[in-house]
């Protein structure tokens, strides 16, 4: 038996109705600004893989893990997190293949096939397999908080998971509704010995994707669940209040109703990033231009702008020019003023100037991304209210410290995660 669909109740059936009305705007930013949105789509694509391997403890920065996304050789990320990084990649590109396939229909092999690539290179956590004995996850103390159902159980439930995502009850649900449900469904039946947490967010986006209502890199959540990570442990915690697999007394609605919300401020922080963009975009066209420059220079501009540096072989693969064509832009970018070179040869990257952040800092106000953060601020304080203690899990919940990797990683082999659901590199018990 798996959980329940709640009853949607009238504050979830409004906060639907707005997360209809921002996606659709936001379809038509995207529609009318092909021009300028390439390099936004590649950063939101990279920060969602980046924000849900991070929860589980895999950290880099934004520009090592848009180096990875695009398969480019990364400089100073350890070859455990640039795994974890590339399985999600994967992961995430066979999600847009089985979004798109008409003979898609929800079976367990193809979840065994996405953990594959999740847990590549990581034989104890049987990549595509599910787990063959008991686990249960502790804190930091060492206190169980959560219990999955036996390993004798696994295969069953998560067919009746696939079954339920064929159903017309499922087909019925509004697409976020039933994308949280299938979230759900894997943080607590706890499939595999690792690897839970991230397979979760994936079946999340997988639903997503076969809807087909926005575009992939502005329809997830990872990257707002890496941002408030403890609110997010919090809302699946208090599905399951005895702190063990019970679909008889668990109750998906507080979970359901974090999700929608997080929807609606994912998507209002994607509408507030793409109006600023346009703004940006804008600046920067007529930077490009004042350096004599065609309009496909202003994306070096703007990626600089973003924190991330130019190459000449990103600039050639996304424009399509010769590499002397590339250095040319960039070398003149770079003596007006706008960009400066750091490092030498084939492996010189441009970033921006203090001339070029200035002009930025001057040029982006605007009334509409105003109006954009209050919404955004009155979504953030309500996001996630912490469970009633009655619910709280033994131990509590909380999410993992700020370490440093060899600290984590030490930590993590001598406790399992440290949150009651989403997996953080979870291992079998062993006490």
């Amino acid at each position: 038996m798996i959980y329940r669909l709640p009853h949607l109740d009238a504050e979830v059936h409004r906060q639907l109705g707005d997360l209809a009305a921002v996606r659709k705007e936001l379809t038509h930013q995207l529609q009318d600004a092909s021009s300028w949105t390439g390099t936004l789509r590649r950063v939101a694509w990279a920060e969602a893989i980046r924000s849900s391997t991070a929860i589980e403890g895999f950290n880099t920065t934004a520009e090592e893990a848009l180096a990875i996304v695009e398969q480019r050789e990364p400089r100073h990320t350890d070859a455990e997190t640039v795994a974890a990084i590339d399985g999600y990649r994967r992961a995430m590109e066979k999600v847009l293949v089985l979004a798109g396939s008409p003979d898609f229909d929800w079976r367990r092999s193809d979840l065994l096939i996405l953990h594959a690539d999740v847990a590549q290179g990581v034989a104890q956590a049987r990549p595509g397999r599910f787990r063959d004995h008991a686990v249960h996850l502790a804190d930091g103390q060492g206190h169980v908080v959560y219990e999955p159902p036996p390993a004798a159980e696994v295969a069953t439930l998560t067919g009746e998971m696939c079954a339920w995502l064929r159903s017309d009850e499922a087909a019925a649900t509004p697409p976020v509704v039933r994308a949280a449900m299938a979230h759900l469904h894997v943080a607590v039946i706890h499939p595999w010995l690792d690897g839970n947490g991230r397979m979760a967010r994936i079946v999340h986006s997988l639903v997503l994707a076969r809807e087909g209502e926005l575009a992939a890199p502005f329809a997830s959540i990872e990257g707002l669940l890496g941002r408030h990570t403890q609110a997010y442990y919090a809302a699946l915690s208090a599905a399951s209040p005895g702190g063990r697999y019970d679909p008889v007394i668990g109750d998906a609605t507080p979970w359901v109703g974090f999700a929608v919300r997080a929807h609606l401020l994912q998507a209002l922080e994607h509408q507030r990033n793409l109006t600023e963009a346009g703004i940006r975009f804008r600046l920067c066209t007529r930077l490009a231009a004042y350096a004599g420059l065609p309009e496909r220079a202003a994306s070096a501009l703007d990626q600089a702008l973003l924190g991330l540096p130019s190459r000449n072989d990103s600039y050639r693969a996304e424009h399509g020019v010769s590499r002397p064509t590339a250095t040319r832009d960039l070398v003149a970018l770079e003596t007006a003023g706008l960009l400066q070179a750091r490092g030498a040869g084939r492996a010189v990257e441009y970033v921006a100037t203090d001339a070029l952040a200035q002009a930025w800092a001057e040029d982006r106000g605007s009334p509409a991304v105003t109006d954009i953060d209050h919404r955004i601020q009155e979504l953030v304080l309500g996001l996630a209210p912490p469970p009633p203690a009655a619910v709280r899990p033994p131990g509590g919940v909380r999410a993992p410290r700020a370490t440093g990797d060899d600290e984590r990683r030490r930590r993590d082999r001598q406790v399992t995660a440290a949150n009651p659901h989403p997996s953080s590199r979870d291992s079998p018990a062993t006490g």
